[in-house]
């Protein structure tokens, strides 16, 4: 609190009184994992102020805003809102496209929050395509490190994917051989995947 009030009256609008709103949303995030959630609505206050500011800072200011919406996004989880929750993520992704030069795991990983984020959603057919560029970016990424957790993890949500659609009736045999396919090449238990899957929407 004190940050933000020194940061108000001697640097406003700057850098570092956006990273003060932020650390005050942190901490009731913090309070939230530990069953106060009554700290919610000041960390949307407080995202929603640091936003502003980066957003007035223009290019220099985009990180920050992306950065914004992704906690945006996790206030929407603590909050069990899942579709608002793809949806701000979704917008930290597209303006992580937008930066010059952007990490493409930094991409990748992005979209593979937004795109099991839809699945968990019900929204599986927004959710195919990002979790397609995830894990075909990762696959890439690590192709020397084929043992690597990140391609593994994107497997395990494009696996759940394919299996999902499958169910709703979405090219039920094409999918479920990829699903298979992909399990048998990241040594994943298709059986038990195939149970996992049936929480999704």
């Amino acid at each position: 609190d004190e940050a933000v009030a020194l940061n108000q009256k001697y640097r406003p609008n700057g850098e570092d009184h956006a990273a003060s709103y932020m650390q005050q949303a942190a901490l009731q995030f913090n309070k939230s994992k530990a069953d106060d959630p009554s700290g919610l609505p000041l960390a949307e206050d407080c995202i929603t102020k640091a936003r502003n500011i980066y957003e007035a800072l223009g290019d220099k200011g985009a990180a920050g805003v992306a950065h914004c919406w992704n906690q945006l996004g996790y206030l929407r989880r603590l909050q069990s809102r899942p579709l608002e929750r793809a949806e701000a993520y979704e917008k930290a992704l597209n303006i992580r496209r937008s930066l010059p030069n952007p990490p493409r795991e930094t991409v990748a990983t992005s979209a593979m929050n937004v795109g099991s984020t839809y699945l968990e959603a019900g929204e599986t057919t927004r959710a195919e395509p990002l979790l397609r560029e995830a894990y075909d970016t990762l696959i890439d990424i690590y192709a020397q490190s084929p043992g690597h957790s990140a391609p593994q993890t994107a497997a395990d949500w494009l696996i759940a994917c394919c299996l999902t659609l499958a169910r709703n009736g979405v090219d039920p045999d094409t999918n479920r051989t990829e699903a298979q396919a992909l399990c048998t090449r990241h040594g994943i238990d298709f059986a038990a995947r195939g149970t996992d899957a049936q929480k999704f929407p």
